[in-house]
């Protein structure tokens, strides 16, 4: 698959939230949950589309295609394991954790993302608090 920008990649995460319950979601709707203008939203979609990673139901809905959800759920736990790490590995405030974690998320590698997990399967009293 085509690397993501970030942008592209927080429009899939959004889209995959916003569709947890009906499978679906609108423009507006992502444009709220990211802050920005329908028309940014409009463009991003139809870039992602074209990818083959969401399409557009005959009411104008986004969904994603099983490719788009499986990138989605990549992402979502690329972050947390991100986040997880900084919070009991380096005890980084999560608030911190949360902002650092977004922004490592695009650039890590997946051997660095395997490291990460294996140190802290390893380190299981480093995985009761983490603010999960």
């Amino acid at each position: 698959m085509n690397h993501l920008t970030p942008s592209k990649e927080h429009y899939i995460k959004a889209i995959h939230a916003l569709s947890a319950k009906e499978g679906s979601t609108r423009i507006s709707d992502i444009a709220n949950a990211l802050s920005v203008s329908k028309a940014s939203v409009c463009a991003a979609v139809d870039a992602l589309q074209a990818l083959r990673l969401i399409e557009r139901d005959s009411e104008h809905r986004v969904l994603l295609t099983k490719e788009g959800r499986q990138k989605a759920v990549l992402l979502t736990n690329r972050f947390a394991l991100i986040r997880r790490f900084l919070v009991r590995a380096l005890h980084i405030r999560p608030k911190t954790a949360k902002s650092d974690a977004c922004a490592l998320e695009h650039v890590v590698s997946d051997e660095t993302l395997l490291s990460m997990n294996d140190f802290l399967e390893h380190n299981q009293n480093m995985n009761r608090d983490g603010g999960d």
